[in-house]
Parts: C-alpha cells; sequence; structure tokens
C-alpha cells in the first residue's frame, strides 16, 4: 500500500511572514516538520508542497523531496491536491492514502500519523515496529471504551489480536475455529500453533 504524506509550507503568512524558515534550536521550522514526519515508518513517500523557491531549495538540501505548487492557493488541503495530482502523473504511482501535516507543527509526533493511519490499513500491524503496534492497540482500545462500537480486525499478526472479544480464524474462506485468545488456545489447533509459532519467531528476533 502505497501512504503519501504532503507538508504544505509557505511564506506567506499575515501573522508570521516566513514562518516555515523561522529558526528552532538552530534549524528552520520546516526542517523540523520533515525530520518528525520520516521517523514513521509507515510512508512510503513524503513531499513538502511550496510555492517558495527558498522552501523547495532547503528540502532538497537536507535531503527531503520538494514540489513547487501555485501561489493563488488559499487552503493547504488545495495546495496538497495539486501536488498530489502532480506526483501521481510524474511517478505513474496511485497512492492510496494521503496523510496531510501542516509544515509549521514542530511538535508532530511520528507516532501520532501511526495511530491516524494504521486503522486504514488491510492487515494494520503488518508494518509496525513493537512500539507502534503497542500504540495502534491501545488506540484501538481507547476508541471501543469511549465510542462503545465494534472493531473488527483483519490480521496475520495474532499478538495483536489477542485481547479481542471474538476471534475468528479462517482457512481457505471457511471459519475453521472462533473463540477468545484463552479458549482457542485451549483447543490447540491452528491458532495455538501459529501462536507458538510467532512467540518463537519473536523471541529468537529479541
Amino acid at each position: 500500500m502505497n501512504i503519501l504524506a504532503l507538508i504544505p509550507a509557505r511564506m506567506g503568512s499575515s501573522r508570521f511572514p516566513g514562518k516555515p524558515m523561522a529558526k528552532i534550536l538552530g534549524k528552520p521550522m520546516i526542517g523540523h516538520v520533515y525530520e518528525r514526519v520520516s521517523e514513521c515508518n509507515l510512508l512510503t513517500k513524503i513531499v513538502v508542497a511550496t510555492c517558495d523557491q527558498e522552501i523547495l531549495e532547503y528540502i532538497e538540501s537536507i535531503g527531503g523531496e520538494a514540489v513547487m505548487t501555485s501561489n493563488h492557493h488559499e487552503r493547504a488541503s488545495d495546495r496538497c491536491a495539486e501536488a498530489l495530482g502532480y506526483l501521481e502523473k510524474q511517478n505513474g504511482v496511485k497512492y492510496d492514502i494521503i496523510v496531510m501535516v501542516q509544515g509549521d507543527e514542530p511538535m508532530t509526533h511520528p507516532n501520532m500519523i501511526t495511530e491516524a493511519v494504521a486503522p486504514m490499513l488491510d492487515d494494520p500491524t503488518s508494518n509496525l515496529d513493537a512500539e507502534s503496534e503497542c500504540i495502534f492497540n491501545e488506540a484501538l482500545l481507547r476508541i471501543k471504551k469511549e465510542i462503545d462500537i465494534t472493531i473488527i480486525i483483519v490480521s496475520h499478526r495474532l499478538d495483536s489480536i489477542s485481547n479481542a472479544d471474538k476471534i475468528i480464524v479462517l482457512n481457505k474462506g471457511l471459519v475453521a475455529s472462533e473463540g477468545t485468545h484463552s479458549e482457542l488456545m485451549k483447543q490447540k489447533g491452528w491458532y495455538a500453533d501459529a501462536w507458538k509459532m510467532q512467540s518463537v519467531s519473536s523471541d529468537k528476533i529479541n
């Protein structure tokens, strides 16, 4: 799945002109934002969308990617839409998920992006490291508690579903078994075998 992060940034601000290039601890604000977003391991590509040559040149100088857009956009989402159209046409790639992170949010944490994106993935924990997976699972539990909704997760990583109220094991499109984690472990079927195998693999990696 192709996930694109777009960071809109422009120098022309009525309240704080030149804000993206304002220094924070010796580094331009946009540099902090770009680096923080780059730490999210779910993203396929990160691009700054700007109408200012100064921003484009700075991002390229730190090894990042930026595209020039029109300077007539009134909304950041319009700037991102133009950049998206250009990138998909230029690269011949269709992006499945687009994340927009404002260029004046240097305190953005990569885990915030993970929380927003992970629920939209087919197998939401497949590309997550241990820390991100933990954050994802905690977010699901919080959402379920606060909103009282039913959440369906499709996953091959059993540790991400072990706390589910009900687990359904499918084999060739048919229900092979169902129950809680404890119940399925007692049945000593496919689920129990797969759990043990994944646990052994995890121990070897650690």
